[in-house]
């Protein structure tokens, strides 16, 4: 009797693959939004943080996307965390789709106004509309969420250092954004922080400022 050779997991391979596509989206939109700043006039943002904290930031997203996205081996960190795959692909995949359509919907918000710095153009007003009107910083916690669904998709130890690694790097460049945003919009930014949580909603309604 022969013995019966272990079959690949291709639903998770598929599920990988699946998962990366809305990061490609994401990248693709902000490489047009780049281009487009170049050759519309698009309003300018200043520099608020050190040249050093900026290349500090970007390599850790290029760190923590390395970790969640397991393209690259990583020895004993590709060691899987979930004992089952057929719930954590699944769950993973709808969490990411949640989170990066809450990215797709802060940059909607947010428009010609839309930057990578922390510090806000001169001209630009106070957004409290949309996803902006629930919590402050939706364009981070939808790239945790999506983050963290990409990482449970696959469902390896590396996933939950580089979600870990992201965190921080956010964490860090949320507190520098929030002194600027305190800077430029003063009082109205402080009522506004005073009825809006930064990260998870509340589950009561929302005063009016």
């Amino acid at each position: 009797m022969r013995a019966k050779l272990p079959q690949p997991h291709t639903d998770n391979i598929t599920a990988e693959r699946l998962s990366w596509l809305p990061w490609l989206l994401l990248l693709g939109l902000n490489g047009l939004r780049s281009w487009r700043s170049r050759q519309q006039d698009f309003p300018q943002h200043p520099v608020a943080a050190p040249r050093g904290a900026r290349r500090a930031h970007i390599a850790s997203l290029a760190g923590a996307a390395v970790l969640i996205a397991p393209l690259v081996p990583a020895g004993v960190l590709d060691r899987r965390w979930l004992p089952g795959r057929q719930f954590g692909a699944p769950m993973g995949l709808l969490l990411e789709v949640l989170g990066l359509g809450l990215v797709f919907w802060a940059r909607a918000t947010l428009g010609r106004y839309w930057t990578t710095r922390i510090a806000p153009a001169s001209a630009q007003p106070l957004i409290q509309s949309g996803p902006y009107g629930i919590v402050r910083h939706p364009l981070y916690v939808g790239i945790l969420a999506g983050a963290g669904g990409t990482a449970l998709v696959a469902g390896q130890v590396r996933g939950i250092l580089g979600l870990g690694l992201l965190a921080a790097a956010y964490r860090r460049k949320i507190a520098d954004e929030e002194t600027a945003l305190r800077e430029h919009f003063g009082d109205a930014y402080t009522a506004y922080a005073a009825v809006t949580p930064a990260y998870l909603p509340r589950l009561r309604s929302r005063r009016t400022l």
